[in-house]
């Protein structure tokens, strides 16, 4: 089990604490508004059981109010950034979600959650817009076969 704090990084490079992910479970720092408390809740219980291998994902984390979906994950040594596209009543955003833990076996001076940056982030979140980008015009065309079945005339 992997233990460790979660954050929010903000706009101004500054960490705000969502929850812990300790060996006994998960657990959540209350923002007193509560479909995001219950957004974080799911979010952090996704960071809990994520593949440990993936990078690029769409995962998708729904509340009654929220819909989210992990579209990146970036990996350090000592920390990994979650990136969610989050829509909701209140509009939309994109958060990176970091999750403070020593992902190496032995004693490291690896990127810890402190030394991340918005630049660094946005480097990646810029990547990751334009693969998202080609993969709708491609889930776009794949739209255009959902009729065919196993009943479709098959052969000439």
């Amino acid at each position: 089990m992997d233990s460790g704090d979660v954050f929010i990084v903000k706009n101004n490079n500054e960490f705000v604490k969502v929850g812990n992910i300790a060996n006994q479970g998960i657990s959540i720092q209350p923002c007193g508004i509560n479909n995001v408390d219950l957004f974080n809740e799911k979010i952090i219980e996704y960071i809990r059981s994520a593949d440990r291998i993936k990078t690029e994902v769409y995962d998708f984390i729904e509340t009654k109010e929220i819909i989210g979906m992990v579209v990146h994950i970036l990996r350090w040594r000592r920390c990994t950034g979650y990136l969610v596209l989050q829509k909701s009543f209140a509009g939309n955003r994109i958060i990176c979600y970091l999750h403070d833990k020593v992902v190496h076996s032995a004693q490291c001076f690896g990127t810890s959650y402190l030394d991340v940056k918005n630049a660094d982030i946005k480097k990646v979140l810029q990547l990751t817009f334009e693969k998202l980008e080609s993969d709708i015009r491609k889930f776009e065309a794949i739209l255009k076969f959902k009729d065919f079945n196993m009943n479709t005339n098959y052969g000439i």
